[in-house]
């Protein structure tokens, strides 16, 4: 390993040093003379650089830091190559901005090398044509702007500048609004385009363009999926223990939560402050220790991320449950988490004393009240008078980023539901690569805005959960907490609260576009819709923009024991939104498509199962190694959901494995054939499962809901799928005709039932 000399630079703007800015970009400079104490670099210590050496200077990209693995890897390698200065460039800083801010830095950046290359060359004599620049992503821009001001300057070129996948938004023709790097920044300005039309150039922009493989991340037999720009900085968030407040004081008297029911609502400054309490209250409680379980048995309501947020400030671990369960289906969870605390409501209190007194259990009871006249319990604790504890000082209990802290049994529509471990690192990391800015599709408040997000999706639920109320809480959104879907409720949010996004399943999508009371003035401040759960329909897609053009609808895919997101559609990108995909992979996420009967990888437009690996990957299930082995193998996750990547790495999930109904041998997708129910002009909703046949193994039989007032028959829909599809997809099961697809509160259809019917 060689040594390091670290180059530390006041951001200057004039080789005599008589400007400086209120923040600094530092430079580490690696030779082979140099191998003890770093040296601070002041004008004084210049000759540090060896003049008679090639100096290649390196410069990260968005998100990056000097920390980055390819940057020694770079250094390592030339080094051995001989004896050149190699001087990496850390403008983290001015990097970690939102990602328009940090491409206007790049111009400061380029600035502040090109300034120190000024200076060497007319101190020392540093040979212009000696200095190589490498730039990685916003990184080329810098050094094109570099490039830009020496040439500008001493009326001469840098030897050579390269580009590593040089920044395409906000550079890229027709979407140009900064110049960056040019042709013309150097002699010669080599540029490899591998991330064309995502991220990356696709136009030419040096002497020399390389364009592996197109210009595309598919490489030729290659099928590990991995984007361009991983983040390595999630261990450094982890460290703050207030990951999520850390910006408060920016919007602590904005409104946080607002029950749409009864309309009582906390600032930030109040949940901050009733978090910090809980968190104390159960510092003191000698009933629970470290990482014992709490239930929240509750719907959505303001008070949620109270109790979440404050048990882990006190290194409990969160377990939800589903309010709307029966007491049976309560006990087995009790049985398998142990609660030392359950958290609930008036409305299912009766219900958690039924479960456990099956799980034989005795646990003490907080009541949530959501109404003021409401009457607490015998034997219950008054949870308003546990949050009106003293907060300071705020306790926080160390944990390991590894320890869990959310406990999320998965919904068991296709098995027995099972406890996922979602750990701090899993959780920040998730929030972290959700709030990257190609992605991210919320804004922080100001004076005169602020994010309207409703909560609708239930909060027992990772998606709703995580995705929705813990990033909102981020971002400073005012959340709109609805407790239980109904039609007039959710017009009613609709009509008076004026959301900007939403996070929604398929059927909340059918609601919003086939409801007649949801008019264009109902959704005149929405931005943004994003889906998950599962696929939306072409034809309904093409039906919501022809009535909603300025909606942008992301569809997204995730997974409890993935925290729950991994892939997610961008309107910041050309094509970013194909009908039907999911987009593409989160930050420092890989995803591999393997067959399903082989086990081998698969390539570009093959359909297999997906495999998952990343850092919001779960611990593993909850007192279950067989599951978490078979789950989990040499690291990747084993998702049961089958899919494909294009040629542009756009991701589509067609159905789930355990779902695939298999006609004479042939594998048949319900989704590819609800999708043509819903095409038919009488048919409202639909699903398809498989039953058994004599001859054929298993057919494909549907069940629809019509549309009302229509007077479709069950043969003229199966005529229609069946002038559609391939014989062996054909519904020879036949068309049942019934009042509503039974789906779980995430929006999957539960297919155990339709079998049963």
């Amino acid at each position: 390993m060689k040594a390091t000399v670290i180059l530390s630079l006041t951001l200057v703007f004039s080789i005599h040093f008589g400007t400086t800015a209120n923040f600094s970009i530092n430079y580490y400079l690696y030779t082979n003379e140099n191998i003890t104490q770093p040296v601070l670099l002041t004008p004084s210590t210049y000759y540090q650089v060896s003049i008679k050496h090639p100096t290649k200077i390196v410069v990260h990209g968005y998100y990056e830091t000097a920390e980055k693995i390819w940057y020694q890897n770079l250094t390592n390698e030339y080094l051995l190559k001989g004896n050149f200065n190699v001087i990496q460039v850390d403008w983290s800083h001015l990097a970690f901005d939102n990602y328009k801010i940090s491409s206007q830095n790049t111009q400061i950046v380029g600035s502040s090398i090109g300034n120190l290359i000024i200076t060497l060359h007319k101190l020392y004599k540093l040979s212009l044509n000696n200095v190589h620049l490498i730039g990685h992503s916003l990184g080329a821009h810098a050094c094109g702007y570099a490039g830009k001001k020496v040439k500008l300057q001493l009326r001469e070129r840098l030897g050579r500048i390269t580009a590593l996948d040089a920044a395409g938004p906000l550079f890229e023709f027709p979407f140009r609004i900064l110049q960056g790097i040019s042709k013309n920044d150097a002699t010669i300005v080599d540029a490899i385009h591998t991330d064309g039309g995502v991220f990356g150039r696709e136009d030419s922009i040096g002497t020399a363009d390389f364009y592996p493989n197109g210009g595309k991340r598919s490489q030729p037999g290659c099928n590990v999926k991995d984007l361009s720009y991983p983040l390595t900085s999630f261990e450094d968030l982890l460290d703050k223990k207030q990951f999520l407040w850390e910006n408060v004081h920016k919007w602590e008297n904005k409104t946080a939560l607002v029950c749409t029911v009864t309309k009582r609502s906390y600032t930030y400054a109040e949940v901050y402050k009733k978090t910090n309490a809980l968190a104390n209250f159960f510092h003191k409680y000698d009933q629970v220790k470290q990482s014992d379980v709490i239930l929240i048995g509750l719907p959505n309501v303001p008070e949620y991320p109270i109790i979440s947020l404050g048990s882990i400030q006190a290194g409990l671990i969160v377990s939800t449950i589903n309010p709307f369960y029966t007491a049976d289906e309560i006990s087995k969870q009790l049985v398998s988490c142990k609660p030392k605390v359950i958290f609930t409501y008036n409305g299912l209190y009766p219900t958690i004393k039924k479960a456990l007194s099956i799980a034989k259990q005795a646990i003490p009871i907080v009541i949530v009240k959501t109404a003021v006249d409401e009457q607490l319990p015998r034997e219950t604790i008054d949870f308003k008078s546990i949050i009106q504890g003293n907060t300071k000082p705020e306790f926080f209990q160390e944990k390991d980023l590894n320890d869990t802290i959310f406990l999320i049994y998965s919904s068991g529509t296709t098995g027995i539901p099972k406890g996922v471990q979602l750990t701090h690192k899993n959780i920040v990391s998730n929030l972290q690569q959700m709030g990257y800015s190609k992605i991210n599709c919320l804004s922080e408040p100001n004076e005169f805005n602020q994010e309207v997000v409703p909560v609708v999706l239930p909060l027992y639920h990772c998606y709703g959960l995580i995705i929705c109320l813990l990033n909102g809480l981020r971002f400073g959104c005012k959340l709109l907490t609805i407790p239980k879907f109904s039609s007039d409720l959710f017009l009613n949010v609709l009509n008076n609260y004026s959301p900007t996004l939403m996070h929604i399943a398929p059927p909340i999508f059918l609601f919003l576009l086939n409801n007649p009371n949801v008019s264009q003035q109902s959704l005149h401040n929405l931005k943004t819709l994003i889906c998950g759960a599962a696929p939306l329909g072409a034809a309904d897609l093409m039906r919501f923009h022809e009535k909603n053009d300025k909606i942008n609808v992301l569809q997204a895919y995730g997974l409890t024991e993935a925290s729950p997101l991994t892939h997610i559609q961008s309107s910041y990108i050309t094509n970013g939104r194909k009908t039907g995909g999911v987009g593409y992979l989160l930050p420092s996420t890989k995803c591999r498509i393997v067959s399903i009967e082989t086990g081998n990888e698969l390539l570009a437009n093959q359909k297999g199962e997906l495999l998952i690996s990343g850092p919001q990957v779960m611990k593993g299930y909850y007192h279950d190694s067989k599951a978490t082995s078979d789950a989990i193998q040499n690291e990747w996750l084993k998702t049961g959901d089958v899919g494909y990547y294009d040629e542009d790495n756009h991701f589509f999930i067609t159905d789930r494995i355990k779902e695939l109904i298999k006609v004479k041998g042939y594998q048949v997708a319900p989704a590819e054939l609800e999708e043509v129910l819903r095409d038919h002009p009488g048919v409202e909703d639909a699903a398809v499962v498989g039953i058994p046949h004599a001859k054929f193994g298993e057919v494909p039989k549907a069940f629809v809901v019509l549309k009302s007032h229509t007077k479709t028959k069950s043969t003229d829909i199966q005529d229609h799928v069946n002038k559609s599809v391939s014989h062996f997809k054909q519904l020879h099961g036949g068309v049942t005709i019934i009042n509503k697809i039974p789906k779980s509160p995430s929006g999957k259809i539960l297919r155990r039932v339709l079998k049963e019917t």
